[in-house]
């Protein structure tokens, strides 16, 4: 603190308290990268792996394809552009593949990955056509069917007058009553 105060009270007296503040910056430098160095160099030592997923016939992209690093569990997601990127990929040389729903996988062998600046990886993926054999739908045998909640129950006139202690009502009163029908009994 000392250094840095004295310099700080040299600065008022001219020229000379430049040259300290700059042997105070580029010292201050120094130290300062000796400790960010250590930080970075892991990320100069690896690559990106990026590129484009389009469609082989229309060329449109394909948002949403996977593009994976086999053998690693590195891998992402096409954006809406089709352009994906993988970062931090060691260098090396690998096998990618992309792929997506209602298309042929297509991989690409020996994608050499360098630190620094890698080419772009483009994928035109061939759209793939399936045909289902026949579906047949029946229905449940041990399904209920549901069960209604008005009840209705016939009777015939032999029946009706089978019952102890059935009065004979007149028809006009069948009609009178809701809910109640005449078949034509009594005529």
């Amino acid at each position: 603190m000392f250094m840095i105060k004295s310099e700080i009270s040299i600065l008022g007296e001219g020229s000379v308290g430049l040259v300290c503040l700059k042997k105070l910056s580029s010292v201050m430098m120094i130290f300062v990268g000796l400790f960010l160095a250590p930080m970075v160099s892991p990320a100069q030592n690896s690559g990106t792996l990026s590129g484009f997923v389009t469609d082989a016939q229309t060329g449109e992209p394909l948002p949403g394809a996977t593009v994976q690093i086999e053998g690693t569990k590195r891998g992402t997601a096409a954006d809406t552009n089709g352009y994906f990127a993988i970062e931090n990929v060691p260098p090396k040389s690998y096998t990618v593949t992309a792929s997506f729903v209602g298309y042929q996988s297509a991989t690409k062998y020996n994608v050499v990955v360098k630190s620094g600046n890698n080419p772009d990886l483009s994928f035109a993926l061939e759209p793939s056509v399936s045909e289902l054999d026949e579906i047949s739908v029946e229905p449940d045998p041990y399904e209920q069917p549901p069960e209604n909640p008005l009840s209705r129950q016939e009777l015939s006139q032999v029946q009706i007058a089978s019952y102890p202690g059935v009065i004979m009502i007149s028809p006009r009163w069948y009609s009178r009553c809701p809910g109640i029908g005449f078949g034509g009994w009594f005529s």
